[in-house]
């Protein structure tokens, strides 16, 4: 009985036969291949998670004999107008952002808000639209201890699938793939792990440091597939993901400033030749190629595109628009022949009057502005609670509020 190799095998009595012998091997391995493939059919069927589940409580201490629904919420008056990338367009007319342990909705045509708590109470890291339109998705990242991304179907809020073990604390920032159909996110301190998820399957693909800093963004290269770049302070990164004999892998590559100086990087574009542009502190633009500063983009008589950082870009029919924490928007003209030139003559634009309720003595910083492809006469909005939501706009054309 030395030769059988399953442990029902092992345990047979010295008096039957090989034949039998066989049989129970057989019948075994069968058995065990049964069993392999209805868990695999079970890992197949997606998990119905009921969204009533994870919406987040007060917290109680042990001794504690005030009712847990002694305060019932009314009402949100935040907008975190210090918080990067803040805003997420879900349809032509509604918004999401973040503020505290809440996800606010805006309907800016009706002046509407609704509100939805984090699942796990530690308030809310960044959230993304998934940019294919055949899923209506608004995935959520959240913070805590060992936070969740929570990947909604909009505009219902059922839950389609959990992220979980991306992160020990928070994240910094998730972005869905140009096809939608990959999902990647970016932890904050202690751990600053950059992570590619197969989020259909609940799975991660790739996973490694990005960086021993904040990191502020992270994303997908728009023309250029199998890329991701992050940035943050003091650096930027471009990341590969390699196909080897022993399965995928990221490789990244920092991005080197040469004689320019170290800048804290916040937003960043990749131009339809693979180039990537980004901003610096100092308010100029930076063209990177092959981890190297190209061009470094000013306008006329060596003057700063913005006095401020840049926060965003925008790029359309040759034109890229950039947006700064200067309450400026710049536009420059792209020369797309062959390589991609930069002789520009960069016009700036004053942000519009607005209506805000802060202080005058307060300044007012553009983070992010949402940009619409509607024929409607766009504006700024303004007016929700104390700070002021700077959002709406078209790339040629700005109004007051009215």
């Amino acid at each position: 009985m030395s030769n059988a190799t399953n442990g029902d095998a092992e345990n047979l009595p010295e008096e039957l036969s090989h034949a039998e012998v066989r049989r129970v091997e057989e019948s075994g391995a069968a058995g065990k291949e049964q069993r392999q493939e209805e868990k695999k059919v079970q890992e197949e069927i997606p998990e119905i998670l009921n969204s009533d589940d994870f919406i987040s409580k007060p917290f109680l201490s042990k001794k504690c004999t005030v009712p847990e629904a002694i305060l019932v919420f009314h009402h949100s008056f935040g907008y975190d107008c210090q918080r990067y990338f803040n805003l997420v367009l879900l349809e032509e007319t509604i918004l999401a952002f973040a503020s505290g342990n809440l996800i606010h909705i805006f309907n800016v045509g009706t002046n509407e808000l609704w509100f939805r708590r984090s699942a796990g109470g530690g308030g809310i890291g960044h959230m993304a639209k998934n940019p294919n339109p055949a899923y209506q998705h608004l995935a959520v990242a959240e913070k805590g201890n060992h936070p969740l991304i929570i990947i909604y179907n909009w505009p219902s809020l059922d839950i389609v699938c959990l992220l979980k073990q991306g992160a020990e604390k928070m994240y910094c920032h998730i972005n869905y793939s140009p096809d939608g159909e990959m999902l990647c996110s970016q932890g904050g301190a202690p751990d600053y792990l950059l992570i590619v998820w197969n989020w259909k399957a609940s799975k991660i693909i790739l996973c490694c440091q990005s960086c021993s800093n904040d990191v502020y963004k992270a994303a997908f290269a728009t023309s250029v597939p199998d890329h991701i770049i992050t940035c943050g302070v003091g650096h930027i990164n471009f990341w590969k993901v390699g196909r080897t004999f022993t399965g995928l892998k990221l490789t990244g590559s920092l991005g080197r400033f040469g004689r320019t100086e170290i800048s804290d990087i916040i937003g960043f574009l990749t131009l339809p030749d693979g180039k990537v542009i980004s901003g610096c502190e100092w308010g100029n633009m930076l063209l990177w190629e092959g981890g190297l500063i190209k061009v470094e983009v000013s306008r006329k008589k060596k003057k700063h595109c913005h006095a401020a950082p840049i926060t965003q870009f925008e790029f359309e029919n040759g034109d890229l628009t950039t947006v700064g924490m200067d309450e400026l928007y710049c536009a420059a003209s792209l020369s797309l022949i062959g390589l991609i030139s930069l002789v520009l003559a960069v016009t700036v634009c004053d942000v519009p009057e607005v209506t805000s309720p802060l202080p005058p003595s307060e300044p007012t910083h553009i983070i992010l502005v949402c940009f619409f492809s509607t024929s409607a006469t766009p504006s700024f909005c303004s007016g929700i609670g104390a700070c002021l939501l700077v959002g709406l706009c078209l790339i040629h054309f700005v109004s007051k509020v009215q």
